[in-house]
C-alpha cells in the first residue's frame, strides 16, 4: 500500500487498530487526479488506506475496457507496524489469478529491457 498520509484524519486514525489477516476491498477509481486510473485499498467499514502500487494497477487492469485481468483478487493486512511512518505503517499481502498464458508485465512498454543482454 501507498498513499495513506494523502487520505484523511479519520483513515489515518483506522489505520491505528488495523490487525493482521484482516480482509480489504478494492475499488477501481477511473479519473484519479495523479494517474488517471487507480486502484484504493479500503477496509471492510470503508476506511481509504492507500492505493496499489502503479505497477500492480497497470498490471491487472486493462485500460481499454476497463476489466481485471485477475480473477479472484484478495488482500489482507500482513503485518502492522503502528510507532513506524504513515509510509510504513501497514503491508498488505495480495493474490489473485490471471488467465493461463496472461503475463501482463511482459507486454508493457514500462517494464521491457533497456538493452538487450547476449
Amino acid at each position: 500500500l501507498h498513499g495513506l498520509r494523502h487520505t484523511n484524519p479519520d483513515s489515518i486514525r483506522r489505520s491505528e487498530s488495523l490487525k493482521v489477516g484482516e480482509p480489504l476491498v478494492f475499488s477501481l477509481e477511473l479519473n484519479n487526479p495523479f494517474t488517471g486510473y487507480a486502484v484504493s485499498v479500503k477496509t471492510r467499514d470503508h476506511y481509504t488506506l492507500g492505493w496499489l502500487p502503479n505497477y500492480l494497477v497497470h498490471a491487472l487492469h486493462r485500460d481499454s475496457d476497463n476489466a481485471w485481468l485477475v480473477k479472484d483478487a484478495e488482500a489482507r493486512i500482513e503485518r502492522v507496524n503502528p510507532d513506524a511512518p504513515l509510509s510504513h505503517r501497514a503491508l498488505a499481502s495480495f493474490s489473485g489469478r490471471l488467465p493461463p498464458g496472461v503475463n501482463p508485465m511482459a507486454t508493457l512498454e514500462q517494464y521491457q529491457p533497456i538493452a538487450a543482454s547476449e
